[in-house]
């Protein structure tokens, strides 16, 4: 455990805020509770000037948005905390700890430090990562290690997006970040019998005691498609509820985006902030094409279609009333909506905003190509 006094404000604490606050370009939720415009909002600057003020007239205000982080060590759900993301046995059980997912112990306690006023505030700005040669050659193998772990999930294990729940079972790693590998010349065991019971799967010489070839992703979804297609958000589980997290994976599988047609509106500097501030906030169901009429339907879709959906990609941006950096979801098969006439419409009222265009010089009237229709449309009944 690192000791208190070494609790950098800019390396330990803003990126647990920051990252969730990213997640707003791929959770609803997200953006309401950590995004743009958020009391928590980590790319704020006057937002991170509170959450790094050490001194003690900020001590109160830094306990109660620790008292909402989950304890890890918790044995009782409380869907009603931080960071708001799903865990390893939701939908299996409602009430335990393990529901939802929690920082780890590391960054809790690093968290309740921060909260009690011992941590450096350091902030200075946005950090950036040095170039590798100009880290001390000694530091340049831990910094290989998390660079590898910069980009990966870490959590849930329902069964995962990335590994699963083995990589939480300390017989499975030699050393910290490196797995115990099988013998040379071993081959991976794939037969454990008609039934894989805790026994088996825990016992010495059982299939999470040693990594080779596949035994990492043999626990996942096959094939992967499916998997994605099936694990949503809150809009997905309790539709009832007003926000729509926790999340499962949404940095890997999106949940709600901003689409670029959005964004477009949002970035259009001839339309009026009220206007401009409410398509920013639109968000779209990221796997609205491929929905289909059931789960069945959703998940072949998928299997056959995923390469076919928007990618969540960082958009330069200067507009004082976005959020610098946003992230937008482009590249949607243009089949999907064909010509989509809501949004024809949406485009034409906020065209009123704007000067009239001048007549056109042309024919009074051009006939119009067919409208092209949307890959998929469904009855009454039917959904």
């Amino acid at each position: 455990m690192r000791p208190s006094s070494g609790i950098s404000f800019t390396a330990d604490i803003w990126p647990i805020f920051d990252r969730m606050t990213q997640y707003q370009w791929v959770n609803h939720g997200f953006f309401l509770l950590l995004g743009h415009g958020s009391l928590l909002d980590a790319r704020d600057p006057q937002v991170i000037a509170r959450l790094s003020d050490a001194s003690p007239p900020a001590a109160a205000m830094r306990k109660r948005i620790f008292a909402l982080f989950r304890d890890p060590a918790e044995t009782v759900a409380r869907p009603a905390a931080l960071p708001p993301l799903y865990g390893d046995t939701y939908s299996e059980y409602v009430d335990i700890g393990a529901v939802n997912l929690s920082d780890t112990p590391t960054m809790y306690e690093d968290l309740r430090q921060w909260a009690e006023g011992n941590f450096i505030s350091d902030w200075t700005g946005f950090p950036a990562s040095p170039a590798f040669d100009q880290i001390p050659v000694a530091e340049q193998p831990a910094a290989l290690d998390r660079a590898a772990l910069e980009g990966i999930m870490g959590g849930p294990f329902h069964p995962g997006i990335e590994l699963t729940w083995t990589m939480r079972w300390p017989e499975s790693w030699a050393e910290p970040f490196r797995l115990k590998p099988l013998p040379d010349g071993v081959e991976v065991r794939q037969d454990y019998g008609d039934t894989l019971t805790r026994e088996i799967c825990l016992a010495v010489n059982g299939p999470i005691t040693a990594a080779g070839p596949g035994s990492l992703t043999r626990w996942l979804g096959v094939p992967w498609q499916t998997d994605e297609a099936s694990c949503g958000s809150g809009r997905d589980y309790t539709p009832s509820f007003f926000l729509s997290v926790p999340s499962f994976w949404g940095a890997r599988v999106p949940n709600e985006v901003l689409a670029v047609e959005s964004f477009d509106l949002a970035a259009d500097k001839e339309l009026s902030s009220a206007m401009r501030s409410k398509h920013f906030a639109h968000r779209e169901n990221w796997l609205r094409d491929i929905a289909g009429r059931n789960y069945r339907e959703r998940i072949a879709n998928m299997v056959v279609e995923w390469w076919k959906l928007g990618f969540v990609e960082r958009q330069a941006n200067t507009d004082a009333l976005l959020p610098a950096g946003a992230h937008v979801e482009i590249g949607r098969a243009a089949e999907y909506p064909g010509d989509d006439p809501t949004l024809a419409l949406a485009q034409a009222v906020a065209s009123l905003d704007k000067a009239a265009p001048p007549p056109s010089a042309g024919p009074a009237f051009t006939p119009a190509a067919p409208p092209r229709p949307p890959k998929r449309r469904y009855s009454r009944g039917e959904v």
